[in-house]
């Protein structure tokens, strides 16, 4: 690691959850442990390797799609993401998952065996980088809440989600949806729709990302750049599990749905 690149760096991760929890000098040795790694589109993450270091992941810049052996999407990750955080445990066991560059990326790797040789050193903090998504959220709440404030977790979603989401047909194009979104419901996001199945979300940061810093023209499809086959969730279900969800498949928005309705 180039030693003038350790401050920038130490800046960037010390704004992400849950290396916010380190303390500076923490900060340091993992930034100067940090290998850079430069992807072109559509490159697959060799990270399953059992012979090999394995590393926590860290997007710098551009986007990277999980996909489940079977094909279907299991997260897409973008800037100030995270993954790998089944590593941390030797023992853990995880279904595996194929990830590809959607677009030119610059990942921070972060070696496994130095950073659970930092964590040795500040418990308290480690249990924030833990295995299982919900144990990194019980965590953060015990933490982070007051007790007034973990009661938002216990509501149900019907009792917290927005009233009148944008819903759109996936033959609308993009300027119509941001249309839509800004003018019709004032959402920052909108459900796709396509013979009455939702077959997508596009969100305003996608917007940002995927349309404007990619110059992606505003009269293409809402289908070229939405998150097909989202994650959804009913209304009657716990915040927890909502943002349960979220963490565990580094999300930022969920459909509510009952009864194939949105």
């Amino acid at each position: 690691m180039d030693e003038t690149l350790v401050p920038n760096i130490v800046d960037f991760i010390s704004h992400i959850d849950p290396f916010d929890k380190l303390p500076k000098v923490a900060l340091v040795e993992v930034a100067q442990s940090i290998q850079i790694s430069y992807l072109a589109a559509k490159s697959e993450i060799q990270f399953d390797q059992k012979d090999q270091e394995q590393y926590l992941y860290l997007i710098r810049s551009g986007t990277v799609e999980q996909r489940h052996p079977n094909g279907t999407l299991r997260a897409r990750l973008e800037q100030e993401d995270l993954f790998g955080f089944t590593h941390l445990a030797d023992s853990a066991e995880h279904e595996p998952y194929q990830a590809i560059t959607l677009t030119a990326c610059l990942l921070y790797l972060i070696p496994v065996s130095k950073l659970n040789s930092i964590l040795a050193q500040y418990p308290e903090q480690a249990q924030h980088f833990a295995t299982a998504a919900q144990t990194r959220l019980e965590s953060a709440l015990n933490v982070v809440w007051s007790d007034a404030e973990k009661g938002l977790f216990v509501e149900t979603v019907a009792d917290v989600a927005q009233r009148h989401p944008a819903i759109v047909d996936s033959k609308m194009s993009i300027k119509e949806v941001a249309r839509i979104m800004r003018y019709q419901h004032h959402s920052s996001c909108a459900v796709i729709i396509e013979n009455q199945q939702i077959i997508g979300i596009i969100t305003d940061r996608d917007m940002t990302k995927r349309v404007i810093a990619d110059g992606v023209s505003t009269d293409a499809p809402i289908t070229q750049v939405m998150t097909r086959h989202p994650y959804t969730i009913g209304s009657q279900d716990l915040v927890l599990k909502a943002v349960g969800l979220m963490m565990e498949h580094n999300i930022r928005s969920l459909p509510v749905v009952d009864n194939q309705q949105v």
